[in-house]
């Protein structure tokens, strides 16, 4: 087994109780109805990381969006 870099291999968070996404949610509804109904990802930091970003602006929220992008080798993605 390959050990954990950071050493956290059991973490698992509550996403529903993570600052970042919360405050995605309810500040920025329209990028976050946009990434449910197109199927994008948002990569969420982790609860303490995003407790220290604070409330995230519209850039940083896009920034933490992924697009698919389709025609590229692998799986390849674009923020918004």
């Amino acid at each position: 087994m390959m050990e954990d870099p950071i050493g956290e291999e059991d973490y698992d968070e509550n996403l529903q109780d993570n600052p970042f996404l919360t405050n995605v949610e309810r500040k920025h509804p329209g990028i976050f109805q946009k990434v449910k109904d197109s199927g994008w990802v948002i990569c969420v930091p982790r609860r303490d990381v995003a407790r220290a970003i604070g409330e995230p602006d519209e850039t940083l929220v896009r920034q933490h969006v992924l697009v698919p992008v389709s025609g590229m080798p692998g799986i390849s993605f674009r923020h918004v």
